[in-house]
């Protein structure tokens, strides 16, 4: 079916597979469970089935170029839709850990194979100030998503940890109304026939390596929030392991109006919005380190969504700025591949950090975390700001250059 690329039904379907980006993380409410149900496995053992997907998204950011020139986008998406929804409800029949490990990792595999192209398709059909628009929608989608699945969750683990798994249905939807309402080239090669060649000659230019960075370091700090908030709620008695996914819910609800408000905001603030975006992270990580209760938790959670929200979008829409055109989405792969290396070495660091500090607790961990923005958004502010100057400068020579 063909639709216009400004219709909302087209744009619905666009963004649909970006709700399934953060899905492998819903699962971490369950996984006190799933300790119970192994016991013949360590606690370790166990916790990885919460990261292996990341290994997995890994191993498909660098298979899903090869596979789109030879089946194209729609169907390289699609593929890992079915991937995806298959080994998610696999262990809804299958307790073996074993087996379990091995579907999350295809679990991952499946979404990585569309990861990418997430993000990269926004700029094919968009640009300027819609792009900005449809950046922030991006976001919004992941942030309902993740919502969908967390409330969605707080039911189905009342039922046990297997049947918790019935979460990842919600993805039969998303390949029907992507399959029905989104057009793009069989194959890669069909819309510029030197453009993949030109593609495999591309090299990562220094911009977009700094922001690869960036991203490591932003969701390696970040996860923190989603690693050691259980732990932080159950410990300090604010709430109940049950409860961890009614407040995950909560707190990514925030994304849906930052998404809807972010091309606004944009316009506003422009390359400001990731200094105040990275301040209110900062701001509800140094909250959680001292919540007292759960309505202090749960502003300190929504300060860390909202500033989130912010930061990423525009991060994403930078890269578009500066990667070269036919480069976009092997740039956007090198941001999805150190993205989820942060997420995999979140824990491995705030471990070694509570070692060095003898200080084990979650809330320690979140001061840590806000430090660790503090810093970034030091340096990022001041980054922008001599951005800003010459821009200004440019600006006013080029009256007098003409």
């Amino acid at each position: 079916m063909q639709t216009s690329k400004h219709s909302w039904i087209f744009k619905i379907a666009l963004l649909s597979i970006s709700a399934l980006l953060s899905s492998a993380a819903v699962i971490s409410p369950v996984i006190p469970d799933m300790i119970t149900a192994f016991p013949d496995q360590s606690k370790a053992a166990v916790e990885t089935l919460l990261t292996v997907p990341n290994f997995g998204i890994i191993f498909s950011l660098f298979l899903s170029p090869i596979l789109m020139k030879f089946i194209g986008k729609k169907t390289t998406i699609l593929f890992g839709l079915t991937i995806a929804l298959i080994s998610g409800i696999l262990p809804i029949f299958v307790a073996d850990y074993t087996t379990i490990l091995a579907a999350r990792f295809a679990f991952g595999a499946g979404i990585g194979l569309f990861n990418s192209l997430a993000v990269s398709l926004l700029p094919e059909f968009f640009e300027g100030d819609e792009l900005a628009s449809m950046m922030g929608f991006q976001s919004m989608a992941g942030s309902l998503g993740s919502a969908i699945l967390s409330f969605s969750l707080s039911y189905l683990i009342t039922l046990g940890w297997q049947q918790s798994f019935y979460v990842y249905l919600i993805i039969l939807p998303t390949i029907f109304i992507f399959a029905t309402f989104v057009k793009l080239a069989p194959k890669a090669a069909a819309t510029n026939q030197a453009g993949p060649i030109a593609e495999e000659k591309i090299r990562f230019n220094l911009p977009v390596v700094g922001i690869a960075l960036l991203m490591f370091i932003l969701f390696g700090l970040f996860m923190t929030s989603v690693i050691k908030l259980p732990e932080l709620i159950v410990s300090s008695g604010i709430g109940t392991a049950s409860s961890v996914s009614i407040i995950s819910g909560i707190s990514t609800l925030v994304g849906l109006p930052v998404g809807i408000l972010y091309g606004t905001f944009y316009k506003k603030v422009n390359r400001m919005i990731l200094p105040i975006g990275l301040l209110t992270v900062t701001c509800g990580f140094f909250v959680l380190s001292i919540a007292p209760n759960l309505p202090v938790l749960i502003a300190g959670v929504l300060m860390t969504g909202i500033g989130f929200g912010l930061s990423i979008p525009y991060i994403y829409t930078w890269t578009a700025e500066i990667a070269p055109k036919n480069a976009i989405n092997i740039s956007y792969t090198l941001l999805l591949i150190t993205i989820n290396i942060g997420v995999f070495c979140s824990p491995l660091l705030m471990n070694a950090i509570a070692v060095a500090f003898n200080n084990y607790s979650p809330a320690f961990s979140m001061m840590v975390a806000g430090i660790g923005f503090l810093l970034l958004f030091i340096f990022i502010t001041l980054k922008t700001i001599a951005i800003k100057r010459k821009e200004i400068k440019v600006e006013g020579v080029m009256p007098h250059e003409n």
